[in-house]
């Protein structure tokens, strides 16, 4: 019994250990996204002459890109065990908005 409650504990100690370093690369993937994200949309704005109508259209749907991004549950990249990078998360769309190859 007592081997029964060592095991257990050193079960539930190691996925502790493993959230908690998960935890923290998530936490760092999350943000390089959103600033990958701000400055690409930073970018646009400065990059303008003059602000259009078709100008600010452009705009609105990069930062939809950008919220489809930010959309995806913290606990969605948590729980999962695959790798923290953009390629295995987003899709085409997305991938192409962040420009993947200068990631």
């Amino acid at each position: 019994m007592e081997a029964l409650i060592v095991i257990i504990f050193c079960i539930v100690l190691a996925l502790s250990i493993y959230f908690l370093i998960r935890n923290n690369f998530v936490c760092d993937f999350k943000l390089l996204l959103n600033t990958r994200c701000y400055e690409i949309c930073q970018n646009h704005l400065g990059s303008l002459d003059k602000l259009t109508l078709e100008a600010m259209e452009e705009h609105q749907e990069l930062v939809k890109v950008w919220n489809s991004i930010m959309a995806i549950p913290y606990e969605k990249f948590l729980f999962s065990f695959k790798p923290l990078k953009p390629e295995y998360w987003l899709t085409e769309k997305q991938l192409a908005f962040l420009r993947i190859n200068e990631f």
